[in-house]
């Protein structure tokens, strides 16, 4: 079966891909519903197995087939896909990958980095210096896997980068001259 595969090096990276496309697919000649109630089992057995919620790319995935799931009212226990949703570095990439185009009928263009700005200042509010460098690795991954599987989403990572580091410059100049050098050291 595929998802055996997937626990092999050399093919973990066609699996993710192919549960990736498999999520992004709009529409079948069958009733897509029928076919994901079916796949559910399988899926949801694959996530219980697999998966582990400190990976990013397992949460990314996780949430890839927790919405294609949704969009035809299929429900997945909560308590299986909460610790992958709700994890911290998920919680990152939402924030990065979030562009104007996804909240256009929300908020106008000119508003959009003022919003994000917003955002992001929350997601960062309580954070100590250790915390950013944890948040530091989290941007490595995210970007690995933006130039694997996201390739048209670089720009808003770049951004996003900039948004972060201007809210940082923002609230504490001092900290933010040592965390870019840090940043850029690494």
């Amino acid at each position: 079966m595929m998802f055996d595969l997937f626990e092999l090096r050399l093919y973990k990276n066609e699996i993710i891909k192919k549960i990736l496309s498999y999520c992004d697919l709009r529409s079948m000649e069958l009733d897509e519903s029928e076919i994901l109630k079916i796949d559910k089992e399988f899926l949801l057995e694959f996530i219980i197995k697999k998966l582990k919620s400190d990976y990013l790319m397992d949460c990314i995935l996780v949430n890839k087939i927790y919405k294609k799931l949704k969009r035809k009212n299929i429900m997945i226990e909560d308590k299986i896909i909460s610790n992958f949703i709700n994890d911290k570095k998920f919680l990152l990439y939402e924030l990065i990958i979030e562009d104007w185009l996804d909240k256009n009928e929300e908020i106008k263009y000119e508003d959009f980095d003022e919003y994000k700005k917003q955002k992001i200042k929350k997601y960062i509010n309580e954070y100590v210096e250790k915390d950013y460098y944890i948040m530091f690795e989290t941007l490595k991954e995210i970007k690995e896997y933006i130039s694997l599987y996201k390739q048209n989403k670089d720009y808003i990572f770049e951004i996003s980068l900039d948004l972060i580091f201007t809210t940082i410059y923002e609230t504490d100049i001092d900290l933010f001259s040592d965390l870019f050098k840090k940043y850029l050291l690494n």
